[in-house]
């Protein structure tokens, strides 16, 4: 079942085409298609939402209260998956937006290369 999205109704959006062409030609000749990404995006909200709890989770153990500075040394040393949701936990209460994931990549070399330097 999808949700009615008016911006969804719009052609030149990509999401438009995929439901409006895309998803009826998978449905006709795949009918099971639509239950099989209803099963995906399901677990995908579930890694995300495990996800998320984990990044709340590992700022606490790098986040300085007082300054509100995030300890970059702990966060390059967390595994690549938790590091955008710890950006992200640490950044939105901020008001700030989570750099995307090819300027989180420049911000790492970055961190790394100047660690490097010191």
């Amino acid at each position: 079942a999808s949700i009615d999205d008016p911006p969804t109704a719009i052609p030149p959006h990509a999401r438009s085409f995929l439901r409006q062409r895309i998803l009826p030609q998978l449905g006709r000749h795949w009918p099971e298609a639509s239950a099989a990404l209803l099963h995906v995006a399901r677990l995908q909200r579930a890694v995300a939402d495990d996800l998320a709890r984990r990044g709340a989770e590992a700022l606490r153990t790098l986040l300085d209260a007082p300054t509100q500075t995030l300890d970059v040394t702990a966060w390059l040393a967390l595994p690549d998956l938790l590091r955008a949701p710890v950006l992200a936990c640490w950044l939105h209460p901020l008001g700030l937006d989570v750099p995307s994931s090819a300027q989180r990549g420049a911000l790492q070399t970055m961190l790394r290369e100047a660690a490097r330097d010191r």
